[in-house]
């Protein structure tokens, strides 16, 4: 299937971690296993994880900063993930995420 008849992607940030740079990172690491093993599984056609460091780089990624200011409270670093589904995915993305402590922002 090609990305560009996909669905849009997804969007999380990792509350626990907010403003926390170590934990923002060691939670990277290890979501990061976790998505690249749904990845091979071909169960989300792809995902990026990324510590966002300041306002700059938050725009360069493209996240909208009102909807992360509802979950960062402007705090950073923060953690933040962006997942693409399938079209008729079978797996619940978001409780997969929120049950990795994730909140959705879009």
């Amino acid at each position: 299937m090609s990305i560009l008849s996909a669905p849009p992607a997804r969007s999380f940030i990792h509350s626990p971690s907010v403003g926390s740079e170590n934990s923002a990172f060691v939670t990277l690491d290890l979501i990061d296993t976790h998505l690249d093993s749904l990845y091979s599984q071909q169960l989300i056609l792809g995902y990026n994880l990324v510590v966002i460091m300041d306002e700059d780089q938050e725009a360069d990624e493209l996240i909208s900063s009102s909807q992360a200011r509802s979950v960062t409270h402007s705090l950073f670093p923060y953690l933040f993930a962006r997942i693409q589904m399938p079209l008729n995915s079978q797996m619940n993305i978001l409780d997969f995420m929120l049950r990795l402590d994730f909140a959705q922002i879009s």
